[in-house]
């Protein structure tokens, strides 16, 4: 991808590069359009934030896409549910724990599309398409607009007009230790809500649970931590006219189960 185009004026305008902005953005590539990916990470920034986070991704969901990544960390073939330590439930299922900046890099990598660092401050719609206005100043006009700007989507809150139906603070972190399955825990985290055990890198487990259920640093083996907003519940339009969103941002926040 270029990075940072001198044109503010595209076909296409996807905001987020995360693994849904970025299947979009090669998704739209070598069809003649002019695209444009507005990212508000810098690269140090977007692998933190993409590490600390469940890395599952199912194999109907790469067949979708019609590719798969080269840095698949190991296979899975179950997801498991614990209702209780006597209680539990094995899914089989198809599916790959990935890195997922590593996968990102590759989604993105050879796309004909400029990349624009910023973060989009509103987003304006008239007859001719979208104007989106970022925090430094510039602005970017677009035919078609594309959010996948996560939990907090300012692509969702001024065309859609709505916010996530919910939205939970979670913590993920990663600790040393081995697992094979991916294992939900429901009860014991709050009314209705669940705690995580996935495979990770070599050595590694990622571990996830609702803010307010333990302190993040004392997990066992604790490595590294971080914290998102969950958006779940039902968004009831994902298409508005020449725009859509995807991923967090549309609250389709599970590629495992598809």
């Amino acid at each position: 991808m270029a990075d940072e185009a001198p044109g503010m004026t595209y076909d296409v305008a996807v905001v987020g590069s995360g693994p849904a902005g970025a299947s979009a953005v090669r998704e739209l590539s070598g069809r003649g359009l002019s695209v444009a990916c507005i990212e508000r990470l810098h690269d140090e920034g977007i692998g933190r934030y993409h590490r600390i986070c469940g890395e599952a991704v199912s194999d109907r969901t790469f067949a979708k896409l019609g590719w798969r990544p080269s840095g698949c960390v190991r296979r899975v073939d179950t997801i498991r549910i614990a209702f209780s330590d006597e209680i539990s439930v094995d899914i089989p299922v198809g599916g790959m724990v990935v890195d997922r900046p590593s996968m990102m890099s590759e989604l993105m990598d050879g796309c004909d599309a400029d990349l624009i660092r910023g973060s989009v401050r509103s987003v304006g719609k008239d007859d001719d398409g979208y104007t989106l206005e970022l925090t430094d100043g510039r602005r970017i006009r677009c035919h078609g607009l594309i959010g996948a700007d996560g939990a907090h989507s300012a692509v969702r809150r001024d065309v859609f007009g709505t916010g996530p139906t919910r939205r939970l603070q979670v913590f993920n972190c990663i600790a040393e230790g081995e697992e094979d399955v991916l294992s939900f825990t429901v009860g014991g985290y709050g009314d209705g809500f669940y705690g995580w055990r996935f495979p990770s890198g070599p050595g590694k487990v990622s571990i996830g649970f609702p803010r307010g259920y333990t302190d993040p640093s004392e997990v066992e083996g604790i490595l590294d931590w971080g914290a998102r907003d969950l958006p779940f519940g039902v968004q009831e339009r994902v298409v508005d006219g020449q725009c859509a969103i995807v991923g967090d941002a549309a609250c389709l926040a599970n590629p495992l189960c598809f």
